[in-house]
């Protein structure tokens, strides 16, 4: 309307030329003439459009069209397949009009798609849990880290934690991690259609959990909740969160030492965020609304495991494979099975129960983690081994050790003599061997003997250990003493 004033004005008042105008105007010369022509001060909108070619072929294609949205996405017919059909039915028209008349009836039938009900959550009634990628330098090196986010529905209060990866001990360690931040969960947690975590996605509402995700929610008593696929917005605050925690928390690009002081930063960011943050509904800050929700939360005594269990088999180099690295344990579990329970952070292996090694996890590629100590008890048999195997060749020994192996290299054997001290470390502990090297060298003696020698003169014995026969080797009927036998035997020999 107010181009259509300027341009009358300017023709009509001002008397300027209709080629003029229009270059003045940035508009054609036909609009001009239109705009002087009809005397009008405004344009109606373009009326209704018809489409004659579609004809008696409207019905058929409306019937197409609904037929369409009946079917999953990965079902779906393009709109070009049902122009094709169309054609079979005798329809010679364009595929523009069939694609125009469809994005018609998709607007008209789909009016209420992006129309949502408001949600309302009571205390401590509902959690939401989401993933997102963000762009951090951890350790000189930027890299694309995982932020498992766990935002509180009620008050609004949020618990952020970064990972390397999306696995499923991530997810339980998210957990852990989230329950000791806001003191408990709520009663149902609601998901996204999660690979980690659920296992089978049925029809409707029903899901097929991960066995080890079912433990954690029965541990912690709550319900699991996941969402209808592509329905974003039955989560929608944790999917808004994600979004405005990127520019808030990580946009410009941080930088960080390690996960640790990472994950510090973001607790830390979080809770300072939630203090001066009012919450949108209710007349404070989210601090103060959480501070409300803690108590409706369920609280458990003790933490959840959160690791992922396996049966595994150990090679006969006392390594066993995990994530395409190697990780060691004990010689004396070579060639066996034992579990193996991987957490987010570390590895651990048990046998019997018991846990005989763990390793810091390593999320490189084709690298082998070996404890030196792992591999002690083989060094009596091969001594040799000091020289090229791979767990001694980056051993950091204590001086007093070293000076001594350096000693005992200019000594023939001395590899056998180096081997058998180094085998008594976990005995007596390392510090002890260091010290009696120490001496012994102080004396200027280089040999398994005299450092032996030391340490049974200045340690103690270690505590003889009860042993007790397997079953099948145990007396069921022990006997009994009997010192007047002796007598009896001996009045026998004197008669």
């Amino acid at each position: 309307m107010e181009t259509i004033r300027k341009v009358r004005l300017a023709v009509l008042n001002k008397g300027m030329g209709i080629r003029e105008a229009a270059e003045h105007f940035n508009i054609s010369r036909n609009t001009v003439r239109k705009i002087l022509r009809e005397g009008e001060t405004k344009f109606t909108r373009q009326g209704e459009q018809h489409y004659p070619a579609l004809g008696g072929f409207i019905e058929a294609l409306e019937g197409l069209l609904e037929a369409n949205t009946q079917v999953v996405r990965a079902k779906k017919r393009s709109l070009l397949a049902l122009y094709e059909e169309l054609q079979g039915m005798g329809y010679q028209g364009s595929y523009d009009a069939v694609r125009r008349y469809a994005h018609k009836w998709k607007e008209r039938r789909g009016s209420l798609t992006n129309v949502y009900v408001p949600l309302e959550f009571s205390k401590g009634e509902a959690f939401q849990f989401d993933w997102s990628e963000e762009e951090v330098e951890i350790n000189g090196t930027v890299t694309k880290v995982s932020i498992a986010h766990v935002r509180l529905c009620y008050s609004r209060m949020s618990c952020i934690l970064a990972y390397p990866l999306e696995r499923m001990e991530m997810v339980l360690d998210a957990h852990v991690q989230a329950h000791d931040f806001f003191g408990g969960l709520c009663s149902r947690g609601i998901y996204d259609n999660l690979s980690s975590v659920i296992t089978k996605v049925l029809k409707g509402k029903e899901r097929i959990f991960n066995a080890r995700f079912s433990e954690c929610s029965s541990h912690y008593l709550f319900e699991i909740d996941a969402c209808t696929p592509g329905a974003g917005w039955e989560k929608g605050q944790v999917e808004r969160q994600v979004q405005s925690f990127r520019g808030r928390f990580f946009t410009p690009r941080q930088s960080f030492s390690s996960y640790d002081d990472f994950n510090a930063h973001l607790r830390d960011r979080v809770i300072g965020y939630a203090k001066v943050t009012k919450h949108p509904e209710q007349q404070m800050s989210i601090y103060a609304a959480y501070e409300e929700e803690r108590e409706f939360l369920v609280k458990t005594a003790h933490p959840f495991d959160a690791c992922i269990v396996e049966e595994v088999r150990v090679s006969s180099q006392c390594l066993v494979n995990f994530d395409c690295n190697r990780y060691s344990v004990p010689c004396a579990y070579a060639n066996r099975s034992i579990q193996r329970r991987v957490y987010a952070w570390r590895v651990c292996f048990y046998a019997d129960e018991k846990l005989v090694a763990e390793h810091v996890r390593s999320f490189e590629r084709d690298k082998t983690k070996c404890d030196p100590m792992h591999y002690l008890p083989v060094l009596e048999r091969k001594p040799g081994a000091l020289r090229n195997g791979r767990p001694f060749r980056e051993w950091i020994l204590p001086s007093g050790i070293q000076n001594m192996c350096n000693a005992l290299k200019q000594v023939k054997g001395g590899d056998r003599h180096l081997a058998s001290i180094l085998s008594v470390m976990p005995q007596y502990g390392v510090e002890a061997v260091n010290v009696a090297c120490e001496l012994a060298l102080e004396m200027g003696l280089t040999s398994k003997e005299a450092v032996l020698n030391i340490l049974h003169r200045t340690t103690e014995e270690p505590p003889v250990q009860n042993i007790k026969p397997p079953v099948h080797l145990r007396l069921i009927d022990p006997p009994e003493s009997d010192c007047a036998r002796y007598e009896r035997i001996a009045r026998a020999f004197d008669a």
